[in-house]
């Protein structure tokens, strides 16, 4: 007898880009064999691994075994494992914008969403979380998007806003009319009022009105300046203010009687 003749099985290699369903190859190769011999069949077996959250990317070997068909006492066969492949699939999550008015009030925030793009049908939801930075005065805050394990994906992620824009009600400040008769001292008023039921609560209001007159006329009672605070904070900007109402200053006239005077005398 002679010595038996060596013969490879080759086992297939794929790859493919990852879809979350099972990568698997049952082809195989094999080096010659003698003339009128041919292989029956081979049993090819293995598959993309899966893991916990579905089926992860990576190798996993292939294996060739059990050759049938050729009279395989007269080979010396050796099975050579092939390697499927898969690679990560791009993806993009977009955390969409939000808005709102201010109210200082964190448990009226929307919820942070975001828009997933290329996720295959079969993939597993990405791991993600989104964040968006502390605040509650009016202004644009970043939403970020921050990433967990991910091994199935290669994650671009696009930051968002979060907007919060001023109380539309317009806030009207109206400054404090007055009149009196002439005393000869100076006359000014720095009362004010403002339009009710806009101020969040917390938030105060104040402001400068001036004005002044002494001599009899009528003169304005201007709102110069206000400002609206929470605590030690400037919130004007939080809230839309209306051009506001000048009061009025007067002094009208004093009545002054003259009364002449009165002698009498006997004759002389």
């Amino acid at each position: 007898d002679g010595d038996a003749e060596g013969v490879d099985h080759h086992g297939p290699s794929d790859e493919k880009v990852y879809d979350g369903t099972a990568l698997t190859k049952n082809a195989y190769t094999n080096t010659a064999l003698a003339t009128g011999d041919h292989i029956e069949s081979v049993v090819v077996t293995g598959s993309q691994a899966v893991g916990a959250a579905g089926r992860r990317v990576g190798n996993e070997s292939l294996a060739t075994s059990t050759a049938r068909g050729a009279p395989t006492a007269n080979y010396d066969i050796t099975y050579v494992n092939g390697t499927l492949t898969v690679t990560q699939k791009a993806i993009t999550i977009t955390a969409d914008n939000k808005t709102k008015v201010y109210d200082n009030n964190a448990t009226t925030d929307p919820a942070l969403t975001a828009t997933l793009s290329g996720i295959p049908a079969n993939g597993v939801n990405p791991n993600y979380s989104l964040t968006r930075v502390a605040g509650q005065d009016v202004g644009t805050y970043a939403i970020t998007v921050e990433l967990g394990q991910n091994p199935n994906y290669n994650v671009t992620t696009v930051p968002g806003t979060f907007t919060i824009s001023a109380i539309s009600s317009p806030i009207t400040i109206t400054a404090a009319s007055q009149y009196k008769k002439y005393d000869g001292t100076a006359l000014t008023n720095n009362g004010y009022s403002y339009t009710e039921g806009v101020l969040i609560a917390g938030d105060m209001l104040t402001a400068t009105v001036e004005g002044t007159v002494t001599d009899v006329d009528t003169v304005v009672n201007k709102v110069i300046s206000w400002q609206v605070k929470r605590g030690a904070t400037d919130v004007t900007a939080n809230y839309t203010f209306a051009t506001p109402v000048d009061g009025k200053l007067g002094v009208y006239k004093r009545n002054v009687t003259l009364t002449s005077a009165s002698e009498s005398k006997t004759y002389d």
